[in-house]
């Protein structure tokens, strides 16, 4: 499994590695926050993690070479706000571990997902539980692992801040 680890942390700057591979999320909006999240290569993620200036001077290595590749760097990706996380999955439980396990790997795997700490547990009895955090809508959801005979679930947290 390839876990989210944050490597570093300047204001809205924060540098993660998943696996082998690197990202820098900050907030490419001017008037509101837009949290944006791009993949580094190991070197600029060493750069910014030697200090303040070091990690300005990546964050602007990296939008000048987005806007080199004719990417727009200073709104989030999508190009809006607007999110499709409700879509990511059509049904709210799983046919079984199978299902379960590759739906977890693919959050695991995709830059938009980060796994949060659970507040508020679905259940009082044992079942494992893990919440996620949309970075484009900042929405949060429970993933709930199978215990059969419950078939386990994925659903958005009620009144999450």
């Amino acid at each position: 499994m390839n876990k989210n680890v944050k490597l570093f942390e300047f204001n809205d700057l924060e540098i993660w590695q998943r696996g082998a591979r690197f990202f820098a999320r900050y907030d490419a909006g001017a008037h509101q926050v837009a949290m944006r999240e791009d993949e580094i290569s190991q070197s600029e993620a060493e750069l910014a993690m030697q200090g303040k200036e070091a990690a300005i001077k990546m964050l602007f290595g990296l939008q000048r070479r987005l806007e080199d590749a004719g990417i727009n760097p200073y709104v989030p990706k999508g190009g809006n706000l607007l999110c499709n996380c409700r879509g990511i999955r059509s049904q709210k439980i799983f046919s079984g571990w199978s299902d379960f396990d590759a739906f977890e790997a693919k959050l695991n795997n995709d830059v938009v997902w980060v796994g949060i700490p659970v507040e508020t547990p679905y259940s009082n009895v044992g079942i494992s539980e893990k919440w996620y955090k949309c970075l484009k809508c900042q929405k949060v959801w429970r993933l709930v692992e199978p215990d059969p005979p419950f078939a386990g679930l994925w659903d958005e947290v009620p009144s999450f801040p």
